[in-house]
């Protein structure tokens, strides 16, 4: 039949090759887009870090990347990225047992949906497994494709290999715990799996990628104040608990983090190896430990390292004091971000959002007086928020 055991239609009968191929998809874009805001697919590299030290050969096809591919959707819309031929080649020639494909924003769905159906068409053997804050948040709703064999649910690390192993033992993947998967007409979703504890464990694997290509692309140098620059995430996970964030569905709750020399010998890396010279931390929590933000701005001014960071995510501002944000300063913070989300506490009452807004005002003056650049996060139109609560957040933004 298709390889599958037909008994257990999560039970595949092949013999393994041991490959395993992450596909970053097209995005859908308006066709006055000129290219997609992109990044590292950090989360696949680090994947792809734990499957290879357990003896799988993985490769990273990044789609977006190629900004200058681009197919006609049609009069409003271009899909930005390789072709299904230049996929569809890749794929052939890889010649997968498994392919991981991300779902990470809801409304780009259907562009991983396309990449999914794909890889159906050219073999119903490979298993496909998808991913990210989308699939996590929405499995039931994402499994409606019955292209897809299995979802991992939060961290991707140990899940995937769990997958892998597997596959490679002819074992069932129906009680992996952080999946979801069908059985017949019924949805399984899994306990979730344990977060990872010890961070320091696990790195990206930097070669599978090239770093020419990311540093060639446009989104690399913008709003940024050197180039060329990249991507980082040092901390998983936030004790928050704001009604709009989807961050828990893949990270948890629990707050977990590299150690501050870790983090510094991961920048030194791909400053001296990979010429590096601008840091996005995209943490959503950065800052909430006092000792190690101040730990890792020591160690980076210790080591001499010429270079500009910032925080675009944003950062924990209860945590922060003068103490912390001058440390920062001095070793190459030039720029902080605020989810401040609104200038009314009726507002932020209902969103679960814990901000002193006299509080905000304070930490705004004082970067201010540091020298640093500062950015702010404002939602409007959340449900049940009135006009006056809106002009709130307009008096807020002005003052």
């Amino acid at each position: 039949m298709d390889g599958r055991n037909i008994k257990n239609p999560n039970f595949y009968a092949i013999t393994m090759k041991n490959k395993i191929l992450f596909i970053v998809p097209p995005l859908s874009v308006d066709r006055r887009v000129k290219f997609a805001n992109h990044q590292v697919p950090l989360g696949f590299l680090y994947m792809a870090g734990v499957l290879e030290k357990a003896g799988f050969v993985v490769k990273i096809l990044d789609c977006p990347l190629y900004y200058k591919s681009r197919v006609h959707v049609n009069e409003n819309n271009d899909k930005i990225g390789l072709s299904n031929e230049e996929i569809t080649a890749e794929i052939k020639k890889f010649n997968p047992d498994i392919v991981g494909v991300s779902c990470s924003f809801s409304m780009f769905e259907q562009d991983s949906f396309d990449v999914v159906n794909l890889v159906k068409e050219i073999d119903k053997k490979i298993m496909v497994v998808v991913g990210g804050a989308h699939s996590s948040s929405n499995p039931e709703f994402v499994l409606r494709n019955k292209n897809i064999d299995l979802v991992v649910i939060g961290e991707g690390e140990l899940t995937m290999l769990e997958v892998a192993n597997n596959l490679k033992k002819n074992k069932t993947f129906s009680k992996i715990k952080g999946t979801a998967s069908r059985a017949g007409k019924k949805i399984i979703i899994n306990p979730p799996r344990e977060p990872i504890k010890d961070l320091d464990n696990y790195e990206p694997a930097w070669h599978l990628i090239d770093f020419g290509k990311y540093f060639e692309h446009p989104d690399n140098s913008a709003a940024t104040i050197r180039k060329p620059s990249i991507t980082l995430i040092t901390s998983r996970g936030c004790p928050g608990n704001c009604a709009f964030c989807s961050v828990q569905t893949v990270w948890g709750r629990r707050w977990r983090a590299i150690s501050a020399k870790k983090v510094v010998d991961q920048i030194e890396y791909l400053y001296s190896e990979k010429g590096v010279r601008h840091f996005r931390i995209n943490d959503d929590n950065l800052t909430i430990d006092k000792k190690r933000i101040i730990e890792i701005c020591n160690e980076i001014v210790k080591r001499k390292l010429d270079i500009k960071w910032d925080t675009p995510s944003g950062v924990a501002m209860w945590a922060l004091d003068e103490e912390v944000l001058a440390a920062m300063k001095k070793s190459g913070y030039y720029r902080i971000t605020f989810g401040i989300e609104s200038g009314s506490y009726n507002t932020l009452k209902y969103i679960g959002k814990n901000i002193d807004l006299k509080k905000a005002k304070n930490i705004i003056s004082l970067a201010h007086k540091l020298g640093l650049w500062t950015a702010s996060f404002f939602i409007i139109g959340f449900p049940y928020e009135t006009k006056e609560d809106i002009k709130k957040t307009e008096e807020f933004i002005i003052n």
